[in-house]
């Protein structure tokens, strides 16, 4: 009796691993060209030189985006701001989504090259 609930249980994981956005979650590595976080609703929306690979389809103009109202948010807008400031090289990883402006991919993390 516990293997049809088992059998149920182990489908329902292998259809949530299918449908994760992580793995269309695009990425970019270049230089921030331009940043505009002066949105009303606290959003920032960034470009970069380089190439945004494996982007989702909602992000039509290989711009990143994030909620510079939420802790992490203020970290990726630190993380930008000193790679501008600093003229290096930044990696973003999105996370696959476009929540935080429609064309944008939303940004996950970001790390500064030191080179």
């Amino acid at each position: 009796m516990r293997i049809p609930h088992l059998l149920g249980a182990v489908c329902c994981l292998a259809s949530m691993s299918l449908t994760s956005t992580s793995a269309i979650a695009g990425s970019q590595t270049g230089l921030v060209t331009s940043a505009i976080s002066a949105t009303p609703d606290g959003k920032t929306i960034f470009s970069m030189t380089g190439t945004h690979t494996s982007n989702p389809a909602c992000s039509t103009t290989s711009r990143w985006a994030f909620d510079n109202t939420t802790p992490s948010g203020q970290a990726v807008l630190s993380q930008v701001l000193s790679a501008i400031s600093m003229g290096r090289t930044l990696q973003v990883v999105g996370t696959g989504a476009c929540t935080n402006w429609a064309d944008s991919e939303d940004a996950r993390y970001v790390y500064i090259y030191n080179y």
